[in-house]
């Protein structure tokens, strides 16, 4: 049987949602929120964002999503050597 702290995880980033949604209570912002399962125990970490991180930071390099050319196999159905 899940003890009471295990259920609550997958309900703390629908919390989360739901206070950003409606403006609610204090978001995780700029924190990490880690679980031990061996000890049964939360443990929140502050973090603070890389200036230069060419996502977020303050000169970002990446500003578009683009996808990635996949590796396409050209062996056809029947001409594996046979």
């Amino acid at each position: 049987m899940f003890h009471n702290k295990a259920k609550n995880i997958p309900s703390g980033g629908t919390t989360e949602a739901i206070k950003y949604l409606l403006g609610l209570g204090d978001l995780l912002t700029n924190s990490l929120l880690t679980y031990d399962a061996l000890k049964m125990s939360f443990r929140k970490l502050n973090l603070s964002r890389n200036p230069d991180c060419p996502l977020c930071g303050e000169n970002p390099k990446i500003t578009e999503l683009f996808d990635e050319e996949q590796a396409v196999c050209d062996l056809k159905e029947g001409s594996r050597g046979n």
